[in-house]
């Protein structure tokens, strides 16, 4: 894998994190803000952005998880976190 490829890697995986933590704190703040309208479009927009990031980095990646829809076991194909990357 090139630099390149290594970097959008890691700056993909960075945003959908960032969008995993704005969608939990969101919904934490919409437990005791059920009526919010604002936060209630921030979250499903947060969502929204979520499924794209997911779908870009595993088309273009890996799998971010087993039961994702493009697994087809290619999480065993290559190398594991810990052995480093397989090229």
């Amino acid at each position: 894998m090139s630099n390149e490829a290594k970097k959008l890697k890691e700056e993909l995986l960075e945003e959908i994190r960032a969008c995993h933590f704005a969608i939990t704190d969101s919904s934490l703040f919409l437990d005791t803000h059920p009526g919010n309208r604002k936060a209630m479009r921030y979250y499903k927009n947060q969502c929204e952005k979520l499924k794209e990031l997911e779908d870009k980095y595993q088309e273009m990646f890996e799998p971010l998880c087993i039961t994702s829809p493009c697994n087809r076991l290619k999480w065993v194909e290559g190398a594991w976190p810990w052995e480093g990357s397989d090229e």
